[in-house]
Formats: structure tokens, sequence, C-alpha cells
């Protein structure tokens, strides 16, 4: 028997802009009586997450994930949901299949017609930092039990991984704009951040820190 497929072509436009920023895609979809917190890290340093969509169903409180196929770069993002995971997102809505009209096939074209064309700095900022827990349950931070940002230091080989970068937008308290500003900084000069388990004496000045830059 074919599986269902389905291509949430309005992920395009958020996937170029996360490119440019740490390959991070998170925001929020309501549809009907659904809750859905929609997140996706696609970089290539990561093979555990790669092209993985990740949705937290708040009203069920459950955790659903679906590969993502297709070439990207031309628009195409097709899932093919298995019948487990059918039943959780139908369950996320209240709803039974088959009852009152309802058809999964217009669930997700509604679905793709609730994905954003762009996420706004302070949107997606706000939305890491109130579901820290959440997002540690992907598997798409690095070391989550380190939470304090001890220094940044260079890289002598290797490039930054974005699972250890994205850890800015958590634990720091800086504005939005200035963390996707510092973020692009660390990438193109190699730098990384290091992180610790325990809150160090002073805080590290992440400000401070660019104004020595040439």
């Amino acid at each position: 028997m074919a599986k269902d497929r389905f291509n949430l072509t309005n992920m395009f436009n958020i996937y170029k802009q996360a490119e440019e920023e740490t390959k991070t895609i998170i925001f929020e979809s309501h549809i009907g009586s659904g809750r859905f917190l929609v997140m996706s890290f696609f970089t290539d340093d990561d093979e555990s997450t790669k092209d993985i969509i990740f949705l937290y169903l708040r009203n069920t409180n459950v955790f659903v994930k679906t590969k993502l196929y297709g070439n990207h770069a031309k628009g195409d993002f097709y899932i093919y949901p298995n019948e487990d995971t059918k039943s959780k997102l139908i369950a996320e809505l209240q709803l039974r299949e088959g009852s009152g009209g309802f058809s999964f096939t217009t669930f997700m074209e509604q679905f793709n017609k609730s994905i954003p064309e762009s996420i706004s700095s302070d949107l997606k900022v706000n939305l890491i930092k109130n579901n820290n827990d959440i997002i540690n349950q992907t598997g798409a931070i690095d070391e989550a039990d380190k939470i304090y940002l001890l220094t940044i230091k260079r890289l002598n080989s290797g490039v930054p991984q974005d699972k250890t970068l994205r850890k800015l937008y958590m634990y720091t308290e800086n504005k939005s704009v200035d963390i996707d500003s510092l973020i692009k900084i660390l990438k193109k000069v190699n730098y990384t951040a290091v992180w610790g388990r325990t809150k160090p004496q002073n805080d590290f000045n992440i400000q401070s820190w660019i104004n020595t830059l040439p």
C-alpha cells in the first residue's frame, strides 16, 4: 500500500531564513483545537536531527517527529506520516478521523497554510527561551546540562556547531537581534561558545568581546 505523502511547501521561506542563522526553525501553529509547537534543526553537523520535523502537541503533551524528504532548496518538504503519527495528531485535535467530516488531507493543507512566511528574531528567541525543556528533548542542543556561558574561543580545526551556538538563544539575556548578529560573527571568524555546569563568578560579557574585534 502506498504511503500518504504531503509536501509542506510553505516551509521554504523560513528554511532559507534559518540557513543564515543556526539552521533553527521554531513556530507555533493553531488549527482547530490543536496547539502545535513546530521545530526543525537541519544542520549538517548533527545527523540525529537533520531533516527531522518535531511537533510538540500541547493538549496531549506528546512529541511527534517525522522525516522531511525532498530537495529543500527547491521548495520540497515531503513527509510520509505513519498511522501512529496520524493518530497522535488527530488526538491533539480532539477529533476522530471519519467523524464530523474530518479529513486528514484537509488538516495537512491547513497545517501547511499555517506555516509563517518569516519568523522574527524576537519571536524565535521567546519561543526558544520558553520551551527549553521541550527543545532539549529533541537532541538539538549539545551537552544540555551545561547552561552557563564561560567564554568564547577560536577553533583550531572544524567549524562551530549549531547545536552549541543555539544555547546563546536559550541562556543569555542579550537582545534577540544581537544574538543573531553574534552567531553570524562567530561563524565568520570560526569561534564557538564554551559552556559549563557551574555559574562563573563573573558573567561573560558578550558585548565587550564583540568590541575587541577588529
